[in-house]
């Protein structure tokens, strides 16, 4: 009993010790530190009868280690904000990301219309506002590359930091590190970043060529359900929706069962003086 009782007597203390260094962490810091006592956990588990927590482990490990490039993502992104140059780069990114959006929304709307659409500008708002999330996309995978090539200058300032400000030329350039264990916690991100990034390639591989047809489906329904009026000053069958083009053109929208179909047409009116 004695040599069982000392065998587990390191529980405590290993508890108390992840305890401690919990503390000293930062946000991002916490996720990825539960993030890999989950993995150890979920391999214990791959390895014991338990085996069906495993699938379980693995999942909640990826998405605290999501959860933890997240928040280096929004603590870059403060870091960014709060300099005036810094405040001008991303209003300028918005400001392209904006036009970029548009262009990109009203060239769907016009290829799922199949004429021209320049009077469609809800959808256009509606689309741009759909591909938001391919944006969100594209610009985190852009952070995270800038991440991982800048983040060898981060890991040697971060290393020698206190020896670098003790040189009084150097002093007053050099960053004082705000985490803990940074050297092992840049470690550990050049494992996640790519490991995520490498995940969310994967899905988007599977997931943007469906995304394309939900935002292809998804436009056709709010341009017949919202947009285009039920009633015209001109001939339309019965059953059908109206987009005005101009005085002499419209474009009618029939719904053939779950499909949207857009036909041009000469504007002949109801109503004709005599």
């Amino acid at each position: 009993m004695n040599t069982k009782a000392r065998e587990m007597s390191w529980l405590p203390k290993l508890a108390e010790s992840s305890a401690t260094v919990c503390e000293s962490l930062n946000r991002s810091q916490k996720f990825y530190f539960f993030g890999a006592m989950t993995a150890v956990f979920s391999a214990i588990w791959w390895m014991t009868p338990a085996k069906d927590v495993f699938i379980s482990g693995v999942v909640f490990c990826g998405v605290l280690l999501t959860l933890g490039v997240i928040s280096d993502v929004l603590a870059l992104y403060k870091v960014v904000w709060d300099t005036t140059l810094g405040k001008a780069i991303l209003l300028l990114s918005y400001f392209f990301s904006t036009n970029i959006a548009y262009a990109l929304a009203s060239r769907i709307v016009n290829e799922v219309v199949g004429f021209e659409t320049s009077g469609l500008s809800y959808a256009v708002n509606f689309v741009a506002v759909l591909l938001v999330p391919l944006f969100i996309f594209a610009s985190t995978a852009i952070i995270f590359i800038f991440c991982l090539i800048f983040g060898q200058f981060y890991l040697m300032i971060a290393m020698h930091a206190k020896q670098l400000q003790k040189i009084k030329c150097l002093a007053a350039v050099i960053p004082t590190t705000k985490e803990a264990y940074p050297g092992i916690t840049f470690v550990v991100r050049i494992v996640v970043f790519p490991a995520v990034v490498g995940f969310l390639w994967g899905m988007e591989k599977k997931m943007v060529p469906s995304y394309d047809k939900f935002i292809e489906a998804s436009t056709s329904s709010f341009i017949f359900n919202l947009e285009a009026n039920r009633y015209s000053r001109c001939k339309t069958p019965e059953g059908s929706k109206v987009i005005k083009v101009n005085d002499t053109e419209i474009i009618v929208v029939e719904k053939s069962g779950d499909k949207f179909v857009f036909k041009p047409q000469p504007c002949i009116p109801l109503l004709t003086v005599k």
